[in-house]
């Protein structure tokens, strides 16, 4: 009897812990896209500041340069947001055993209803998250294209 109360109280501390860590992986999700933004903001800003005074090849550098770094941005930024969220998925997935198996007797069934639901098997952050990556990187990607367009027929 004892050993099968120490067994229930195992199980229901991994089940705590796994809803603390899935939290914590959802707070990282919302801080990088936080990040990301503030970021390529501030790259938006840098980029389209005019100074005059600048000689060509500073302006030359600086419209290569900070689409670069907006892209590599993207870049990091979406393998983090993907990293994020394929740990959130495996945690979710590890809760749901937790919850469906026989032999547990949880009560709690916070995980399994939510799994069940049709919503959930699109889970928009996945995509979403994504979708805002590449559509950064593909935006500074295309003002790259741009001004190197520009800067070709200008200088012909």
């Amino acid at each position: 009897m004892k050993n099968k109360i120490n067994k229930k109280k195992k199980i229901i501390d991994e089940y705590k812990d796994l809803s603390k860590n899935m939290r914590h992986y959802g707070n990282i999700e919302f801080a990088a896209i936080t990040v990301l933004v503030t970021i390529t903001t501030g790259l938006l800003i840098a980029f389209f500041t005019f100074d005059s005074s600048q000689s060509n090849l500073i302006h030359c550098i600086r419209f290569i340069l900070i689409p670069i770094a907006g892209m590599f941005t993207a870049i990091v930024f979406g393998v983090i947001l993907r990293s994020a969220i394929y740990v959130w998925d495996l945690l979710f997935n590890r809760a749901v055993k937790l919850e469906e198996s026989e032999e547990n007797d949880l009560e709690y069934k916070q995980y399994s209803n939510i799994k069940n639901s049709k919503f959930f098997e699109y889970r928009p952050t996945k995509q979403l998250s994504m979708l805002f990556c590449c559509g950064i990187f593909f935006f500074w990607a295309f003002v790259m294209f741009i001004k190197i367009i520009e800067i070709c027929l200008n200088f012909y």
